[in-house]
């Protein structure tokens, strides 16, 4: 998935080029006007549960005390849905994607996961590589071998298994729309969810496990008619009391399923990951329509460079802390970790655009992040 290219936008002008580097702007940067607030808020919130999420299994693999009840309570929870959601959001988009033709699909996810993919690969292998003295699992080899390990190994490096999974989504998907019907793809994706506890490899059960969100996303789309702007505005005009109900309902069946130990279920989890799908949606309408957090908005917008750059920015903040000032409070690493997790891939990206290099995220100039670092007068932030 490219988190940035696969959105809709609401009624906003264009962003105008940034002038001084900042660590996070006062007032998030508008976007294309044909944006939707809603996926980037949603993205936004998807983009703080994984970076917590894997915070917390970084600290506790560096063996910072974390009691394990707290760790395993909080990382089931979060992780039932955080990618799912993901998932779900890239596959309303992409019928829409295929009516552009072969051509400018398949170069379109050439460019903005493909690419990124294999850059950054290369980028994160070779620090792994120089810092494995100081990471929790580091790796063994000499700078020499690590092409052939980054072409061969079955498992992608750290996080990247999102953009491989996501790529071989869009093709199983773009294969299998020309021989079935989409809800024969949908009987066939709930299969391979059920089935997935008996995949051969860690990354084939990924794909078994979120492919199913991903055509979910693509029979949502559909009967909207791919237009995601009818959304039935009942959902829009949720308030504070229906969205309270709704995250009491959430919360409480999933602590229930993770009380009874049933959360490891292929058919409990489903239900769990919908939830948190459905959980997520109706905060993500009730920001979009008061215009709330847009700071959130702003982060959805940056999804991809912080999933990207996110562990990179984990490790040299945990290893500053615990080596460099000798602080070991775990309370203090989750607060501080997570928020310069978010805040120095921001910054990263303040960076491309400072220097008009856009090709650190995506290859395309045309993608929603490479034509907010252009920042050219009547540039949009494409939809892709």
């Amino acid at each position: 998935m490219n988190y940035a290219a696969l959105q809709l936008r609401g009624t906003t002008k264009i962003m105008k080029p940034v002038e001084e580097l900042q660590i996070l702007p006062s007032k998030p940067e508008p976007l294309s006007c044909t944006r939707l607030d809603w996926i980037d808020y949603a993205k936004g919130i998807g983009i703080i549960l994984v970076v917590y999420v894997h915070v917390l299994t970084n600290l506790k693999n560096a063996g910072m005390g974390m009691h394990d009840l707290f760790h395993d309570y909080s990382f089931n929870f979060i992780s039932s849905f955080h990618m799912p959601l993901f998932f779900f959001l890239s596959g309303l988009f992409v019928e829409k994607s295929l009516l552009k033709g072969k051509k400018k699909f398949w170069g379109d996810k050439f460019n903005t996961i493909v690419y990124p993919y294999l850059l950054w690969s290369v980028i994160q292998g070779s620090i792994l590589v120089l810092m494995s003295t100081y990471t929790n699992n580091p790796i063994k080899l000499q700078f020499k071998n690590l092409p052939f390990y980054m072409a061969f190994n079955p498992i992608p490096l750290i996080t990247l298994w999102f953009l491989y999974v996501l790529f071989a989504s869009y093709l199983v998907f773009a294969i299998a729309q020309k021989f079935i019907n989409l809800y024969v793809l949908f009987s066939l994706s709930i299969l391979l969810y059920l089935l997935n506890p008996y995949a051969p490899s860690e990354i084939l059960t990924k794909f078994m496990s979120m492919f199913v969100f991903f055509v979910i996303g693509a029979i949502v789309a559909r009967w909207l008619h791919n237009d995601l702007r009818n959304i039935p505005s009942t959902l829009h005009k949720l308030n504070k009391q229906q969205i309270g109900a709704i995250a009491l309902i959430f919360v409480i069946f999933q602590m229930t399923l993770l009380q009874f130990g049933l959360s490891e279920q292929p058919g409990t989890r489903f239900f769990m990951a919908s939830g948190g799908i459905i959980f997520t949606l109706g905060i993500s309408f009730y920001l979009a329509e008061r215009k709330k957090l847009d700071i959130i908005r702003y982060l959805g917008f940056l999804s991809m460079p912080i999933y990207l750059a996110h562990m990179l920015a984990m490790g040299a903040t945990r290893i500053f802390l615990q080596k460099g000032l000798h602080i070991n409070h775990v309370v203090l690493h989750i607060i501080l970790v997570t928020i310069f997790s978010l805040i120095l891939p921001i910054l990263l990206y303040e960076l491309t655009k400072k220097i008009k290099f856009p090709y650190l995220f995506s290859l395309s100039k045309r993608s929603a992040l490479s034509s907010a670092i252009l920042a050219k007068k009547g540039t949009q932030a494409l939809q892709q």
